[in-house]
Formats: C-alpha cells, sequence, structure tokens
C-alpha cells in the first residue's frame, strides 16, 4: 500500500497503519493464558476479541486524526488517517458488522456480559479521550487505562473458564502493558 506520495510501506509499519498490530497482539496474550491456564478458546472468542480490538484502535486514530490543529505536527498514522478518512468510516462500519455478527452468533452468555462491561468502559475512555483530552496531561493515567483496557480485553475469550488462579499473572500482564503504554507515549 501507497501513502499521498507513491510512498510504499513495510508490511510492519502498514500493520500499525491501518491498526492491525494491536489486535493481533491481544489475540497472542489470549492464546498465551488460554495455553499457560489450560483454558479452552472459541473460536469466536478469538475472532470477537480481535474484531472489537481493531474496533476500538480504528476509532481512537480517527477520533484523534479530527481533533488535529492543521498547524500541529502529525504523525505517519495520524496523516495516514486523514487521508483515507471516507475509507477509515466504512472500514469502522465493516468491523463493527463483522464484531456484532460474532458476537450475537458465537459468543456464550459469561463472556457476553464480560465483553459488554469492557465495551462500556472502552467507551467511557474514548469520550473522555476526545471530549477531554486536557484530563490526560496531569498524569498517565490515558497509558495506564490503555494498558489495563488492553489486558483485559485478552482475557474476554477466557471469561468462561477463568478462575481466581490467573488474576495475579492478569496484574501483572495489566501493569506491564500500562507501563508499555507510558514508555510510547
Amino acid at each position: 500500500m501507497e501513502d499521498g506520495c507513491g510512498r510504499v510501506f513495510s508490511p510492519l509499519v502498514l500493520l500499525n497503519l491501518l491498526c492491525l498490530d494491536a489486535p493481533l497482539v491481544a489475540v497472542s496474550w489470549a492464546w498465551l493464558f488460554a495455553r499457560s491456564f489450560e483454558i479452552p478458546v472459541a473460536r469466536s472468542g478469538a475472532i470477537a476479541l480481535f474484531l472489537s480490538a481493531w474496533l476500538i484502535y480504528l476509532a481512537d486514530r480517527f477520533g484523534d486524526s479530527l481533533a488535529l490543529r492543521p498547524d500541529a505536527p502529525t504523525s505517519l498514522r495520524q496523516r495516514f488517517c486523514l487521508q483515507h478518512r471516507a475509507t477509515w468510516i466504512v472500514a469502522m462500519i465493516a468491523v463493527a458488522v463483522a464484531d456484532l455478527f460474532v458476537v450475537v452468533k458465537g459468543i456464550e452468555f459469561r463472556t457476553l456480559v464480560s465483553g459488554a462491561a469492557l465495551g462500556i468502559f472502552a467507551l467511557a475512555y474514548l469520550t473522555v479521550n476526545q471530549a477531554r483530552p486536557s484530563l490526560w496531561r496531569r498524569a498517565p493515567l490515558k497509558e495506564v487505562c490503555i494498558g489495563f483496557l488492553f489486558a483485559a480485553g485478552t482475557v474476554v475469550p477466557l471469561a468462561a473458564s477463568l478462575t481466581s488462579g490467573p488474576w495475579l499473572g492478569w496484574l501483572l500482564f495489566a501493569l506491564l502493558c500500562s507501563l508499555n503504554c507510558v514508555c510510547i507515549a
């Protein structure tokens, strides 16, 4: 894929520009938790995790691109989103419809409840991030929220089979995700 100037992107850069890196990492971590704790994961749960994470990242990137000032410096991913705004909107709608289809057709109730609760928190994060971005400037709370939301998302497909055993591992993982986000910021 090219940018507006005819530049071809490497596969890793393209994964980031299309917001596919985080969903792939989320599914990988969910798989690792499932294997480590011998928890079965339904294919529909992994697909819903991938699509939900992708939708959240698409929406967040889109919101960030709408808030850009014309005179402010921008990153490659912000410019990419701006250059492909119409396609981005179509992608968000398509991913949302596909995610809803997978959730309705293949997710069991306990996982659905866990995912819905996490979805409400993700929506709250996205709303605060767009409506009051100045709140994040006081402390690295944005990065901590993202880290914990990401870590929580990885265990949603495992919710039906979780016991109290993996929770310490998950908490350490959430702290690691938060530290990762702090370092990236």
